[in-house]
Order: structure tokens, then C-alpha cells, then sequence
């Protein structure tokens, strides 16, 4: 009975994340990075590409192939970072809100610079702002729920 207890605390010690050594979390943080620079890049190419239209070698479905390859990358760079796939399905979520922010700040940018020929479409930018704001608000409401069950904020 001692071994088979010994064996299931390893086991279940293996999964937890403190189990994870420190080189493996940063080679997950490492496909985490990249991954999620594939999805920003190509969402942000995508966006100005249908905005302004202008056309080059690299076309929107190549850009939807360079999203996928940054999803795996990140997702499986949560999977080692992390050790779960618990919340993988916040990777793409995350990189919609931060090609949100950047088409916006792309915008405001050609727009005070006057290097711009007009302003995307509405539905455009009512994309890049639901984005932005739900993430926000998805954040607000984990913090708050991490208050009520702990008692304490952590910062971030």
C-alpha cells in the first residue's frame, strides 16, 4: 500500500505547476511570444489590408495560415508554460484584444498624421473596440472575483 500512495502523491505532484521546471516554463513562454506575434501581426495585416487595400506579396490567406501556425505555437506554449490546457482558449482571445488595441493605435496614428485616405469602415473599428473592451472587461471581472474569493488584490 506505502508504494501505490508514494506513486499517487508523485503523480498528482507532476501535475501541479510548481512541479514545472523553470526551463521548460520559459521555452512555453518563448512559444507563448511567438505565437502570439504570428496571430497580432497577421489580425493587424488583415485589418489594414481590407482598410486601405493595398495590394502586395502577402495576401490575407496567407496571413490566416501565419494565425494558425501562432495559435498552435502559443497554445502549445500555454500547454508548457502552464501544464494544463485548462485556459488555452484564452490565446486567441488575447490576440484579438491586442490587434484591436493596435489597429486603433494604427488609426489614431495615420490620422494625426494626415497619411491616411479616409477612415475605415465603421464595422472595422467597432471590431477593434469590442475587442479592446471586452478583454477589459473580462480582466475587471476576474480581478473582482479574485478580491471576493481571496480577500486580497495581486497586482496586475
Amino acid at each position: 500500500m506505502q508504494p501505490e500512495s508514494k506513486g499517487a502523491s508523485a503523480e498528482m505532484s507532476a501535475e501541479t505547476p510548481a512541479a514545472i521546471p523553470f526551463s521548460t516554463r520559459l521555452l512555453g513562454v518563448i512559444f507563448i511570444l511567438f505565437g502570439m506575434t504570428f496571430q497580432v501581426f497577421s489580425l493587424v495585416y488583415v485589418g489594414t489590408f481590407l482598410w486601405l487595400g493595398r495590394p502586395t506579396t502577402v495576401t490575407p490567406t496567407r496571413m490566416a495560415g501565419f494565425w494558425l501556425i501562432g495559435l498552435m505555437l502559443a497554445s502549445l506554449g500555454y500547454r508548457v508554460a502552464s501544464g494544463k490546457w485548462t485556459r488555452v482558449w484564452q490565446v486567441p482571445y488575447y490576440a484579438a484584444a491586442a490587434a484591436g488595441f493596435w489597429f486603433i493605435v494604427l488609426v489614431i496614428k495615420m490620422d494625426l498624421r494626415h497619411t491616411h485616405p479616409m477612415w475605415p469602415p465603421a464595422w472595422m473599428l467597432a471590431f477593434a473596440v469590442a475587442a479592446v473592451s471586452s478583454w477589459w472587461h473580462v480582466a475587471r471581472r476576474c480581478r473582482t472575483r479574485r478580491r471576493r474569493h481571496t480577500g486580497f488584490d495581486l497586482p496586475g
